[in-house]
């Protein structure tokens, strides 16, 4: 399979930038795709009725995007990290997103005590009070055992049999 029949099946398979054609599912498509070469053979060769393109879809433009992607120039992209706008999250994800403004809240409060620890931690690190770097000691303690004298397993005891036995 070429990267073009690739593009061609995730687009007949639904993507970011259009739905999917209905009633092909990953296998038919990929054998359909297979036996017709592209998009425009497999459209081509099957039922508008079984397959209806859905409304919208814009091929083209998809297929141009996957192949020929917009690429900024590293030099022209700044990240700036800052903190991040938390009144503006609970906004967000309380009105839009409908969820519970006590969880969200909750949420974020256990985030910023981690994000806290974790600045402790690498703050007193590079004063030189900790290691940077862990052993397995550290995740896994060693505990001597105490010495101890070998124990042989009990005998086992065989039932014996009574000559007065029902049957005998």
């Amino acid at each position: 399979m070429t990267q073009e029949q690739f593009v061609d099946l995730c687009i007949l398979l639904g993507c970011d930038y259009c739905p999917k054609v209905r009633g092909l599912g990953p296998k038919k498509a990929l054998k359909l795709l297979q036996l017709h070469g592209s998009i425009e053979g497999v459209l081509r060769n099957t039922s508008r009725k079984t397959h209806p393109l859905p409304d919208g879809w814009h091929l083209q433009e998809t297929r141009r995007l996957f192949l020929q992607p917009e690429v900024a120039d590293p030099g022209q992209v700044a990240l700036e990290w800052k903190e991040p706008d938390e009144e503006g999250l609970v906004n967000f994800l309380t009105h839009e997103k409908h969820m519970k403004e006590s969880r969200v809240r909750g949420r974020l409060k256990r985030w910023r005590d981690a994000r806290q620890k974790l600045r402790e931690a690498q703050e007193s690190t590079s004063k030189g009070k900790g290691r940077a770097t862990k052993t397995m000691k550290d995740f896994f303690p060693v505990q001597k055992r105490p010495k101890m004298a070998p124990t042989c397993p009990p005998a086992s005891k065989k039932p014996k049999l009574s000559a007065t036995a029902p049957g005998i």
